[in-house]
């Protein structure tokens, strides 16, 4: 349920304002050249330039032993867990790109797949790497992932009280994720319904800034 009136007004400065910068469609352009998780370097530089551009960094964990370096850390901790669900990753990614758009029927998949790679996460760092997930999974579908961190969270709780409808369809999924995605789908759908916008998670995210 929307909380606060979203004007138009703020809809069109967030669409407008973001067109993309150099830094953002570099790491798309690399997620959609190396899409797969089968490469050490591939899933290793991916993992890196995501986490570090979005300060969401994986080495950031009481985990890492302090006799490696974080390359080391990326290859012999991280590296071995992404190959271990990267067939299934892939599929998944592959499938949610075809759909290529967010409704109730695409958002349990949505879901379970953040959830997979939050649990891989976890099995590496022992913490809920809530916004990691979202934002590595965002560059490798960007029409299908928003993006989660404290700064959206706070202006999207600010804006809706989510849907509890989907709340429950996404039962099983990441705690922290499943409450985002009930606020921004709702959020998605009051502005496609009030100005025949759609907007992409991006635009949303772009606007949540100026909240």
């Amino acid at each position: 349920m929307i909380k606060k009136e979203i004007s138009k007004e703020l809809v069109s400065k967030a669409r407008e304002t973001y067109i993309g910068d150099i830094g953002d469609n570099a790491l798309y352009r690399m997620c959609e050249e190396y899409p797969e998780h089968t490469d050490k370097n591939a899933i290793v530089s991916k993992i890196w330039l995501i986490g570090r551009s979005y300060a969401a960094d994986i080495v950031r964990t009481k985990r890492k032993p302090k006799d490696i370096t974080a390359d080391d850390f990326y290859k012999e901790f991280v590296y071995p867990k992404m190959l271990e669900i990267g067939a299934e990753l892939d599929g998944r990614i592959a499938e949610l790109n075809q759909v290529n758009e967010i409704t109730p029927k695409s958002l349990p998949e949505i879901s379970r797949t953040h959830k997979l790679l939050v649990d891989s996460f976890y099995s590496v760092t022992g913490q809920v790497n809530t916004s990691l997930a979202s934002k590595y999974l965002h560059f490798h579908a960007p029409n299908m992932f928003y993006i989660y961190d404290s700064y959206a969270d706070k202006s999207a709780t600010g804006l809706s009280s989510g849907d509890k409808k989907i709340e429950k369809l996404l039962q099983g999924g990441d705690a922290r994720y499943i409450k985002h995605l009930a606020r921004l789908y709702d959020i998605q759908e009051y502005i496609k319904k009030e100005y025949s916008i759609p907007m992409t998670p991006r635009e949303i995210d772009r606007m949540l800034v100026f909240c």
